[in-house]
């Protein structure tokens, strides 16, 4: 089990700072197995960056 834990406000900008934690967590996930995997990753990454590059709003 992973935890993040924010101290909320009363103006809630402690929701914004458990969401960015939250996607800091998964980012670490994301990147560790990126890393185990990289040769695969990769091509996937590159298929994903071209299956999206057309409806990009730039």
């Amino acid at each position: 089990m992973l935890v993040t834990a924010v101290a909320e406000s009363t103006f809630r900008s402690g929701a914004m700072a458990s969401r960015i934690a939250q996607l800091a967590v998964l980012d670490f996930l994301f990147t560790r197995i990126a890393q185990a995997d990289y040769d695969t990753i990769a091509d996937n990454l590159q298929r994903t960056y071209n299956a999206v590059t057309d409806h990009r709003i730039d």
